[in-house]
């Protein structure tokens, strides 16, 4: 009978294919049950990427449309991170109520909210819905990431936390597309806001493969310690992590959320162009991070993201200080490594904490990446008036510093979670009964 993977196919030994399909594999076997879990959140994270990426790409058209300065374009951007304190409500839900309800519960109401963004007739309007929409949204990327780390086995978290952020990769590529759309007419910006509604059928589909977690079954069935006392006794962890993404976002959010417009007015990107630039220049990242999930779980995180994220600081700051089509090649740099500690990156929280707060403690997190972004693109804005003759670019090629400082912080708090159960991680969750 021949040799066959962990998902019960044929394994092809003895060819080049097959040894590279082989090397992808997730380290450990994943039942049934799993497999069917990871291809219902596949669909949901990837209409959640969709949505959450809709802003950054349509925005300088948006801006455009209701006649809004630069400052006030990145202004809405800073504020409509703002939707963390929506979600840290909607996650605690998760947390008390159970993971699978809330998360289909806001991957329903979610695309109805996105496409009323669609409708809004002022920056004003359309920032306040964007807060409210994305609430739902990001409230859907953290409970994906929670199911996969409770319910995949402890060797292939990382990838199964790969195949999120490529599910999620590919929605945001889509958006892409909009770029071109966006570019015909004043208010063509609007159609790719009802996109997200085509998901709903999907979504009675792919509800089916997703069950509550074990882990938050057990735990739902003991005697609960209130909320902020089970935080209050891993700040130290909260902390340490939500200084490490805070400071990623401090500078992503202004190379990320203002490259279209730095490319389409200091560069003189067409819509078109800025769609092939989001294509061809990010395609490189699948590849990242398809090998990034498998080095997460076999080779550990803090190396993995420790290399990314210096990748992502010398590509970023490349593409903001280059001309032509060094252009080009820094963002293919920037995307092929740095994508490779995503996966790792997007698991480290739900892996540090237990399950109780797993939920809650991600949304802090997000709260600090929220606020982090939010002083970063504000920081931008103000900065380049009064030291760089508003050159924006300028401002933003030197936030690369700040990735440097996340990964010394990462080496000096946080343990190597690869190949470690979540209860040798979380010495409380191994007292739940099984």
């Amino acid at each position: 009978m021949p040799e066959t993977t962990r998902f019960g196919q044929p394994r092809h030994c003895g060819t080049r294919a097959g040894a590279a399909l082989g090397a992808l594999r997730p380290p450990d076997r994943i039942g049934a049950r799993g497999v069917r879990t990871l291809l219902s959140l596949v669909v949901i994270a990837a209409t959640a990427g969709y949505q959450g990426s809709l802003p950054t790409v349509v925005m300088t058209y948006v801006a455009d449309d209701f006649g809004a300065s630069d400052r006030q374009q990145t202004t809405a951007l800073a504020v409509i991170r703002l939707d963390i304190v929506l979600t840290l409500v909607l996650v605690r839900a998760a947390d008390r109520y159970g993971r699978r309800r809330v998360l289909l519960t806001c991957a329903a109401v979610g695309p109805v909210l996105t496409s009323l963004c669609g409708r809004t007739n002022s920056l004003a309007s359309f920032t306040a819905m964007q807060i409210l929409s994305r609430a739902f949204v990001t409230t859907v990327a953290i409970l994906v990431t929670v199911i996969v780390v409770e319910e995949m086995p402890a060797r292939s978290r990382a990838w199964a936390g790969g195949c999120m952020v490529a599910a999620a990769a590919l929605g945001s590529g889509i958006v892409q597309g909009a770029a071109s759309i966006a570019d015909r007419s004043p208010g063509a910006w609007r159609w790719p806001f009802l996109v997200p509604l085509l998901s709903l059928p999907v979504l009675l589909l792919a509800q089916r493969g997703i069950h509550e977690t074990d882990r938050f079954t057990r735990a739902d069935a003991e005697l609960r310690v209130p909320t902020f006392e089970a935080l209050r006794s891993h700040r130290r962890r909260l902390f340490a992590v939500g200084a490490i993404v805070g400071l990623i976002a401090f500078q992503s959010n202004p190379a990320r959320q203002l490259r279209n417009d730095y490319l389409r007015t200091e560069r003189g990107f067409t819509g078109n162009q800025l769609t092939l630039f989001g294509v061809l220049t990010n395609a490189p990242g699948v590849f990242g991070v398809l090998v990034g999930s498998v080095l997460g779980d076999r080779r550990g995180r803090r190396a993995l993201i420790s290399i990314g994220l210096l990748c992502v600081a010398v590509g970023d700051f490349g593409i903001y200080r280059s001309h032509g089509n060094a252009i080009w090649a820094w963002s293919v740099f920037g995307a092929l490594f740095g994508s490779a500690a995503l996966p790792a990156l997007a698991i480290l929280t739900a892996e540090l904490m237990p399950t109780q707060v797993r939920s809650t403690a991600n949304g802090f997190t997000g709260l600090a990446s929220r606020l982090f972004g939010f002083v970063g693109l504000i920081t931008v804005s103000f900065t380049a008036d009064r030291f760089a003759h508003g050159n924006e670019a300028h401002i933003v090629s030197w936030f690369s510093a700040s990735l440097i400082l996340a990964v010394a912080v990462l080496w000096r708090t946080t343990p190597e979670t690869s190949r470690r159960e979540l209860e040798e991680l979380n010495p409380e969750d191994d007292l739940l009964p099984r």
